[in-house]
């Protein structure tokens, strides 16, 4: 038989023991991106700071499931298991952006699509290009063909299948009426000898056309007329 003081002994020990396993340990989590909301087997347990770091105390050893969600990312779910004889445990917990398919479709066919300046595609014979992974958020959306005018436009993106039709030949050709006009306003100004305004409806068609050859060629003949006049 044992001594009484080794038997009080060895149950002070595993009283402690049995203490220092219930008090759990300190699990340490830090995510990316930081203000991630947090939660333990199922349960919210808080959000994560401006640093991206999230304490949390007293944790009871074993399996856990943790899932940490933000917006515009994909949530993160997965279980981990604390060891028994650990004091404490980090994770690094890094989230995927989220992403979602858009489809562009352009007038004419074969256009560069760019997408925050960067070259996603280019549009088939029909004028398609689907593009399948487009992070959330807002994003600058460029159509590019030669011969035709530019055309930039923001979207905003937080769902699957937006479509966006972008028609450069439709733009083309209101350009052109407003050419037109211009031209037009252009030559009845000169024959009122508003030469200046008339130099500005000019500059207006080679502001957007810059090698026109009706306005340039009108430009120049009302400046030499206005410095005959002025003489």
């Amino acid at each position: 038989m044992w001594p009484l003081f080794v038997v009080l002994g060895l149950v002070a020990a595993f009283i402690a023991g049995y203490r220092w396993y219930e008090n759990g340990i300190s699990l340490t989590l830090v995510t990316n991106p930081a203000m991630s909301m947090v939660s333990l087997d199922d349960k919210p347990v808080g959000v994560s700071d401006s640093s991206g770091r999230l304490i949390l105390p007293h944790i009871a050893r074993g399996s856990h499931s943790i899932t940490v969600s933000h917006d515009g990312y994909q949530p993160y779910i997965q279980t981990q298991i604390i060891g028994s004889f650990a004091l404490n445990a980090a994770y690094n917990l890094t989230l995927l952006q989220q992403t979602y398919r858009v489809t562009v479709q352009t007038r004419p066919p074969f256009s560069n699509v760019y997408v925050d300046d960067k070259l996603a595609g280019k549009s088939d014979a029909f004028g398609v290009l689907i593009i399948p992974a487009v992070s959330d958020g807002q994003h600058i959306l460029k159509i590019q063909s030669t011969g035709f005018p530019i055309e930039t436009m923001p979207i905003e993106i937080h769902s699957d299948n937006l479509v966006y039709n972008i028609d450069l030949a439709a733009k083309m050709a209101e350009m052109i009426q407003e050419k037109s006009a211009d031209l037009q306003r252009a030559h009845e100004l000169f024959q009122l000898q508003n030469f200046d305004a008339a130099i500005a409806a000019c500059d207006a068609v080679l502001g957007i056309f810059p090698n026109d050859a009706d306005a340039t060629s009108l430009r120049a003949q009302i400046q030499q007329t206005k410095a005959i006049v002025s003489h």
